[in-house]
């Protein structure tokens, strides 16, 4: 655990590359160049860029692409609180989804705070393609750039960060580096909370997630709200796991949104949508083993 405060966490790889790098290549583009300053856990010390997606890419593009440092961030510290909630301990490796999901948050909101927006930083880069996008109109930028430090804001009220403390002192002073996960006992079942946060091209979104734990099992129950120039977003969604079949465990899941229609020079946005996922584990030794994940989704964003 001591170590762990001053190693390298694996923040910059998934910021860069698996979260922006993903993007970027999932849209076809492949001039993307990398570099990393491993022992900042600052996220400006890394950079993924494509100078093709950045001149020639579209609104909706460019907003994913820079989006996707957090999103990564944020995959990554949901699926270790999932762990965690499902087995009723948190442990001081969660020290590691922790610094990078918050340490990106203040990045994001830093440069939503800049009087002058400037290109590397993610939020700024979100909020000037935002504010070109809405011809340059700076009443309707600064509404979206308090309400976007809000909801960034509200992601950072999430239980198991200022639990971590908690769970330090533990450690201290009895060598244990688990502690129990922050639930709710009721009615044989255990209860635990996690509000997220997202800049998406239409605007920034709020999630909350409740986790209903019982035997190894796990129930993530979501609602999700959005802002966006055209109304508000709304969304929901389900996951529940593991279920053991052939010593594999199967996690099936299911979103859905309502979107406002919302039409731009380059975007349309409309309707209802929905997303079907099963996510599949196969242990193989010990801490190791293989996830993969098949999903269908429908048309639009």
């Amino acid at each position: 655990p001591l170590l762990s405060l001053a190693l390298p966490t694996p923040k910059q790889f998934l910021h860069e590359y698996y979260g922006h790098g993903s993007a970027l290549r999932e849209f076809g583009y492949t001039d993307i160049s990398y570099r990393w300053v491993w022992l900042n856990a600052r996220s400006h010390e890394g950079l993924a860029f494509s100078q093709n997606a950045q001149d020639r890419g579209t609104y909706e593009e460019k907003q994913l692409w820079i989006g996707g440092g957090l999103a990564a961030a944020q995959l990554y510290m949901l699926e270790a609180e999932k762990d965690m909630y499902r087995k009723g301990r948190i442990s001081l490796l969660m020290l590691q989804p922790v610094i990078g999901y918050t340490n990106d948050i203040d990045y994001m909101k830093e440069g939503l705070n800049a009087d002058a927006l400037h290109e590397l930083n993610d939020g700024a880069s979100w909020l000037t393609n935002f504010k070109v996008l809405n011809n340059n109109n700076s009443l309707l930028t600064s509404e979206f750039a308090d309400k976007s430090r809000k909801a960034l804001g509200a992601a950072e009220l999430d239980p198991v960060i200022p639990w971590l403390a908690v769970t330090w002192l533990h450690y201290l002073w009895t060598g244990d580096d688990s502690f129990y996960a922050p639930m709710i006992p009721l009615a044989g079942l255990r209860f635990g909370f996690s509000p997220k946060a997202n800049l998406t091209p239409l605007g920034p979104e709020n999630y909350y997630y409740v986790f209903i734990a019982r035997k190894g099992r796990l129930a993530s129950l979501y609602c999700r709200t959005g802002s966006s120039t055209g109304g508000s977003v709304k969304g929901y969604g389900a996951e529940f796991g593991p279920i053991n079949i052939a010593g594999a465990a199967l996690t099936p899941g299911y979103d859905r949104w309502t979107l406002p229609g919302i039409q731009h020079t380059i975007l349309e946005y409309s309707g209802n949508g929905y997303n079907a996922q099963l996510k599949l584990d196969v242990p193989l030794y010990k801490a190791l083993g293989l996830t993969g994940k098949a999903a269908y989704k429908t048309a639009g964003y």
